[in-house]
């Protein structure tokens, strides 16, 4: 039975997606709200509830609950965790779309002496510390005894089997260790929680404010708009089961050597 088939048999799912303002994050938000079987969606993000697409898209559905959210502090984790248990649900879906390539006074590095402190330190706190907080938070209310699903968003990039190119030190680096972060938690995890199934996923490229600058050689049948990525996000996870588990998969639903 795969997943999709798995919790449209539950009893009031809740569905949970951090990163909710980023640009593949929000469409893939719009996409649930499509499904009806959900009790409650969750949005987070550090500036969620400034967002104002998310605020119009929680003024037409009630079901979605809009919260900003810093999960690298000790009291948003404790607070996210009674928010979720005020909902009369079960939460078996859960999404980390954050990621950071870029920003203000960080570019991916060409070579090592374009390394910095400051770039290495901002790309592993995002890119993997913050989906670790993220579960942490959240372990103990996912159902011991049905299905579920935890899935965190990589890059190619962070494949060690896969670097032919080298460059991108923090980006890669910081990928690498989220991949090892979602290996381990697998290990863990399929004992403290045997029915959830916990995936790293490629998106692609998608054009949003994380891939813009860096589009020029992406050829345009794989520079996709975020509802195509949410799309085929959904697609792939809506295919896996429970055997899936520990592994890495890509927006076309391929396997990517860790």
């Amino acid at each position: 039975m795969t997943l999709r088939e798995a919790i449209a048999n539950i009893e009031k799912p809740i569905a949970l997606v951090n990163g909710a303002t980023g640009g593949i994050g929000l469409a893939i938000v719009k996409a649930l709200l499509r499904q009806p079987h959900w009790t409650a969606i969750f949005a987070l993000s550090r500036s969620a509830q400034s967002n104002t697409a998310l605020l119009a898209l929680a003024d037409l559905d009630e079901r979605l609950c809009v919260l900003s959210t810093d999960l690298s502090n000790s009291q948003d984790q404790e607070d996210l965790g009674r928010n979720i248990e005020a909902v009369d649900g079960q939460l078996v879906y859960i999404c980390n779309c954050v990621g950071i390539l870029h920003e203000k006074n960080i570019r991916p590095e060409k070579r090592l002496e374009d390394c910095t402190q400051q770039a290495m330190h901002s790309a592993f706190n995002t890119n993997a510390l913050i989906p670790l907080f993220l579960i942490q938070a959240l372990v103990n209310y996912i159902p011991r005894n049905i299905p579920s699903l935890f899935v965190s968003f990589s890059a190619r990039v962070g494949s060690i089997s896969d670097n032919r190119l080298g460059g991108w030190y923090a980006y890669r680096t910081s990928k690498a260790a989220h991949n090892m972060l979602i290996k381990t938690l697998s290990v863990e995890l399929s004992r403290r929680r045997p029915h959830l199934t916990i995936i790293a996923y490629h998106p692609g490229t998608a054009d949003s404010a994380l891939s813009r600058p860096f589009q020029k050689n992406v050829p345009s049948e794989k520079l996709f708009s975020c509802d195509q990525a949410a799309s085929y996000f959904l697609s792939v996870t809506d295919k896996l089961t429970e055997q899936d588990t520990g592994s890495f998969f890509a927006w076309d639903g391929s396997t990517i050597p860790w």
